[in-house]
């Protein structure tokens, strides 16, 4: 499946919306740091169309999370597919994100700070 990344901006929450399998090759990281260029409040990473998640698209959520907590702003992951969420506890990773099931509940928490 062809990799995609919308990008929207609710309030100064910057939302990326991936659909396909999460990869390196998404250049997410690149995505994420343009937004983080910019006047943001906090990331949200939705997930609900991703069909797969490799170890390196994994490693970019980690080095996105690890770079949002130095500047202080909170990065949250919406609607994760069955799959993902497998990855993330089998890596024990689950913990490590603020996961959340619905868009509008991590929208909110990146708010609340």
């Amino acid at each position: 499946m062809t990799i995609r990344i919308e990008k929207k901006v609710q309030d100064g929450v910057h939302i990326f919306e991936i659909s396909g399998t999460l990869t390196d090759e998404a250049d997410l990281v690149r995505h994420v740091r343009k937004a983080l260029d910019g006047e943001v409040v906090g990331l949200v990473v939705d997930l609900h169309e991703v069909d797969m998640i490799t170890s390196s698209g994994l490693a970019d959520l980690v080095q996105i999370k690890a770079r949002c907590n130095s500047l202080n702003l909170p990065m949250l992951l919406a609607r994760p597919t069955a799959f993902v969420v497998g990855v993330l506890e089998t890596t024990k990773l689950g913990g490590f994100f603020d996961v959340h099931e619905k868009l509008d509940a991590a929208i909110a928490a990146v708010k609340a700070g």
